[in-house]
C-alpha cells in the first residue's frame, strides 16, 4: 500500500469520525434550542412570568447553539472541499498542513461553542426553577 493509500485511508476514518460528531452535534444544538425557547415562551406567556435576569443569558445560549450548528457545517463543507482537492490534484498533498489547521479550527470552535451553549442552557433552566 502507498504513502498515498494508507493517508486516504487515515482521512476517511477520521472524515467518518468528524461526521458522527458533527451529527451529533447538530441535533443536540437543535433540540435544546427548540425545547428551551418553547418553554421559555411558555413560562413568559404564564402567570409566574420569566425572570429578567435569565432573558440575556438564555439569548447568548441560542446564539453559541446557532454557532455550533453553523460551524460544524463549515467543517463539513471544507471536508467535502478537501477531498474534491484529494481526488483532482496532486499538489493539494503538499498544502495538507494549511487545510488541516482550518477545519481544526472549524472544529474546535464548534465544540466550545456547543458546550458554552448548552452550560448556559443549564444555567438558566436553574435559574428559573430557583426562582
Amino acid at each position: 500500500m502507498s504513502f498515498n493509500e494508507m493517508n486516504h485511508e487515515e482521512w476517511k476514518e477520521l472524515r467518518s469520525r468528524v461526521d458522527s460528531l458533527a451529527n451529533t452535534i447538530f441535533v443536540l444544538s437543535g433540540g435544546a434550542i427548540t425545547l428551551s425557547a418553547t418553554a421559555l415562551v411558555q413560562l413568559k406567556s404564564s402567570k409566574a412570568g420569566l425572570p429578567e435576569e435569565v432573558v440575556g443569558e438564555a439569548v447568548q445560549s441560542w446564539v453559541s447553539l446557532l454557532a455550533a450548528i453553523m460551524l460544524f457545517s463549515l467543517l463539513k463543507v471544507h471536508l467535502i472541499g478537501q477531498a474534491y482537492a484529494r481526488a483532482n490534484s496532486s499538489r493539494f498533498y503538499t498544502n495538507t498542513n494549511k487545510t488541516n489547521l482550518v477545519g481544526w479550527g472549524l472544529g474546535l470552535f464548534g465544540v466550545s461553542a456547543f458546550f458554552l451553549g448548552l452550560s448556559s442552557i443549564v444555567y438558566v433552566a436553574s435559574k428559573v426553577i430557583t426562582a
